[in-house]
């Protein structure tokens, strides 16, 4: 159908020329009140955008899990593990595009459907107006949202920069091949340069992530410090000189002084994950971000700290019994000192159990360095699982080197006949020189357990070394990779402390029965959040922010499989029932308010209503496939699909409203549809700029993704629509003729036209506005240290010339719009 205002009444003639999905009374629609038309596709427009708004929650969710995958690389003799994604690259391109995906669909859309081949005005001019929102008020809303004298600065300047340059030059870029180049018309040269900016962008990017325009930061001030797990001992002590000098000290408390490193330098949570935290807020959904507890202790400690300022393996059926840990240390002292070991008994509680320990020398002499042990322990039926016995270490005047001496341990000939020793049947008491905390790692980064028909225990076994003084403490979790956690494994997490003294920890995961038609598969187990002063040995795969072991579960290859069992193994059939399952409950968190029943209990009205607006689209998109699938890409793909349908749906509304309003198709997108369309962007802005440490989430990114609008949205379709003109060509009488009767003269063979009047004008404004606002930005990092917040009048003064901005940029927008 075709859409014609005449009046601000819309004409709706038959046809297949125009609107794709709209209006759905057809010509009846022409006849209604021009209040209720304007009444009704404004609601309707804005439920849309409800929509789509909820579908890119999906969309995103399928970015974070495709960018978030893990692989194992060869490093010199080692294997590490690494993301498969760098950030940046991964930044300005899916995110980029999960965040600007409506107003390229729009864009391609228009090209290829409603217009025929022809360039639209909904589409590019979308594009330039989500720019100016995205760059100005949403901008402006981060600077103003931080409390008064909190300040963000950009962190990765380098990449700010280059995405700050090519966001100018884009638009910039499309004055000169509008206006001055080859005017009212795209041609095939001018689409594909276009469109090949985008990688350039992504390439200089990833070159400035890893440090190649270095110097050139350096200048203006910029250290580039993130903590990872390729931190270096060095940068770590820059890490605490830089917060001596912010803060004029450190935290007594290790606990304490952690958590602000951690929070001062930890890379900042992902865009995406923002953008799905707001979008579920706005709609009452599930809140997805976890409370990040050593991040919020960081953040309390800086504001108390500013405001003092101002003022083993075995069958779970048998008893098995071996040491806690496998090494103790002691430091030398003045005076006689004992050493607690503790024994742990595993299973096998029916009937008794009692083992034999005893010392051994080695560098450390009986009665000399320490008093012998020999003695027994007997666990009773129903008794506690840990016992333990002391060892006294004798204190002589003589200047030794670090010394050791062993405890064995053997099952008692009157012990029951199902118990076993495990595997650190020896402990070594080391007698150190040392009074640090020490090091920690795994004994081994990498296990192979067999696959069974049985439950099996995997023991994971820690290290401390390099001193052993104070107690200290690391967390540990599990981590999927080809295996599944409740399907080849089950999740484990925890804390691991060490004692006065103790060099070893141990934990067991559970490794569960493998399936009939399953291969090898692994899994990560990663330790991190050392405390009491502890660190992670940096020469192990997770380096300084942690360490990582990977767990293979191996299966059976010397068994025969036939043709059909070794097709069926390429499979991950753990990974579609968990898919599955989700799927499932997809529909659930879709029915209740904030996800279930008991946070639904706990709602306000306020987002009873959001769930109630929203109800219809989350039963829709519940048919999206979770993200278990392929890595995400099946619900990246489905979601792209929907994000498309939908677009497609908010054109014709956005035709319609405007139409009824009497509202220019080009000023209706610069204003309502732009706006819409970003209002996401604006609340994950928000969220980003008051819980990260940086600047990089909330305005870092809106320059690069202005970049990629212009290079994806336009590029793409005015590289599609030059090449189709160029192949197809005009001929006298035919539709092209008719539509450009003004450009017949100057394009005989016809062209792809864009017409630069009202785009020129309102790209002008925008570069015009755009090197302002970024000067603006530089000035502040300048006087107030930080592009985001600062004192209060600054920091409103700033956000006021910031939407004045876009005020001019729309205003000169629709007072210069052509006919």
């Amino acid at each position: 159908m075709v859409i014609i205002c005449e009046g601000g009444v819309p004409l709706i003639l038959g046809g297949n020329d125009g609107g794709i999905f709209l209006p759905l009374c057809g010509d009846s629609e022409a006849n209604w009140p021009r209040w209720v038309k304007i009444i009704i596709y404004m609601i309707g427009l804005l439920w849309c955008f409800d929509g789509v708004g909820l579908i890119a929650d999906k969309f995103m969710g399928a970015i974070e899990k495709i960018t978030s995958q893990k692989r194992r690389v060869k490093r010199g003799d080692k294997e590490v593990t690494v993301k498969v994604w760098n950030a940046t690259v991964a930044n300005l391109t899916l995110m980029a595009l999960g965040s600007s995906a409506p107003e390229i669909l729009l864009s391609l859309i228009e090209l290829t459907i409603t217009e025929k081949w022809n360039s639209g005005q909904l589409g590019p001019s979308t594009i330039v107006g989500s720019a100016a929102f995205n760059l100005f008020v949403i901008t402006a809303v981060c600077v103003s949202a931080l409390p008064d004298g909190e300040v963000r600065k950009i962190k990765d300047l380098s990449v700010f920069m280059v995405t700050a340059f090519f966001s100018l030059f884009a638009y910039l870029w499309l004055l000169v091949i509008l206006v001055l180049i080859t005017p009212d018309v795209v041609t095939v040269a001018e689409g594909v340069i276009t469109f090949l900016f985008a990688p350039l962008l992504v390439i200089l990017a990833y070159l400035a992530d890893k440090g190649y325009f270095q110097r050139i930061c350096s200048k203006l001030g910029y250290s580039r410090l993130v903590l990872s797990e390729n931190t270096t001992p060095e940068e770590y002590t820059k890490m605490v000189g830089q917060l001596r000098a912010k803060y004029g000290r450190m935290p007594s408390d290790q606990h304490d002084r952690d958590a602000l490193v951690y929070y001062e330098f930890s890379p900042p949570i992902s865009r995406a994950a923002h953008r799905v935290q707001a979008t579920r807020a706005m709609s009452g959904g599930t809140q997805v971000m976890a409370s990040m507890e050593r991040f919020l202790r960081g953040k309390a400690v800086s504001a108390r700290m500013k405001s003092e300022a101002k003022t083993g393996a075995g069958s779970c059926a048998d008893a098995l019994v071996s040491f806690v840990s496998s090494h103790y240390a002691v430091t030398e002292e003045e005076k006689k000192v004992k050493v607690s070991v503790k024994i742990q008994r595993f299973g096998g509680h029916q009937e008794p159990v009692s083992v034999k320990y005893k010392s051994r020398d080695g560098t450390a002499n009986k009665n000399e360095d320490y008093e012998e042990v020999n003695g027994f322990l007997t666990f009773e039926p129903g008794q506690d699982d840990v016992q333990s016995f002391e060892v006294q270490i004798t204190q002589d005047s003589k200047a030794e080197p670090t010394e050791e001496f062993y405890v064995d341990l053997k099952i008692a000939q009157v012990s029951a006949e199902n118990a076993h020793i495990g595997a650190q049947k020896t402990a070594t008491i080391v007698v150190l020189d040392s009074d640090g905390a020490g090091e920690l790692k795994f004994e081994s980064e990498e296990v192979r357990i067999a696959e069974s028909e049985e439950k099996v225990l995997c023991p994971v076994v820690v290290k401390r070394g390099r001193g052993a003084t104070g107690k200290v403490t690391c967390k540990y979790r599990t981590e999927d990779g080809s295996a599944k956690a409740g399907k080849d494994y089950t999740e484990t997490s925890g804390t691991l402390e060490f004692a006065e003294g103790s060099q070893s920890a141990r934990f067991n995961v559970e490794i569960l029965p493998k399936g009939k038609y399953e291969s090898t598969e692994s899994f990560r187990i990663i330790l991190e959040e050392a405390t009491g002063g502890a660190f992670f040995a940096t020469d192990t795969d997770g380096g300084k922010e942690c360490n990582i072991m990977t767990v293979v579960i191996e299966a059976d290859n010397k068994r025969h499989h036939t043709h059909w069992e070794s097709f069926m193994m390429k499979f991950n059939f753990d990974e579609l029932e968990i898919g599955s399952a989700n799927w499932k409950d997809q529909f659930k968190e879709a029915i209740y308010v904030a996800g279930s029943r008991e946070e639904q209990a706990a709602s306000s009205w306020t987002d009873m209503v959001l769930h109630v607006i929203s109800l219809p689209w989350k039963l829709i998109f519940a048919c999206v496939p979770p993200t278990d699938y392929v890595g995400g890409w099946f619900c990246f793909i489905v979601s792209l699909v929907m994000i498309g349908l939908l677009t497609a749906v908010i054109g014709d509304m956005a035709n319609l409203l405007g139409c009824a309003m009497d509202m220019k198709a080009p000023i209706c997108a610069v204003t309502i549809v732009a706006l819409g369309t970003s209002l996401p962007d604006t609340f994950a802005s928000q969220t980003a700029a008051q819980q990260d440490t940086t600047a990089d989430n909330s305005i870092g990114n809106v320059t690069g993704s202005n970049s990629v609008n212009v290079f994806l949205g336009l590029g793409l379709p005015w590289m599609i629509g030059a090449i189709y003109w160029a192949v197809e060509g005009a001929k006298p009488g035919s539709e092209w003729y008719e539509r450009y009767p003004e450009l017949v003269q100057r394009y005989p063979q016809g062209g792809f036209i864009v017409k630069s009047d009202g785009l020129g004008l309102s790209v002008g404004v925008f570069s015009g506005c755009c090197v302002l606002c970024l000067g603006i930005l530089a000035l502040r990092r300048q006087v107030y240290g930080a592009e985001l917040g600062g004192p209060t009048s600054a920091k409103w003064a700033t956000a006021f010339v910031f939407v004045l901005f876009w005020v001019v940029y729309v205003s000169i927008s629709i007072v210069f719009s052509p006919n």
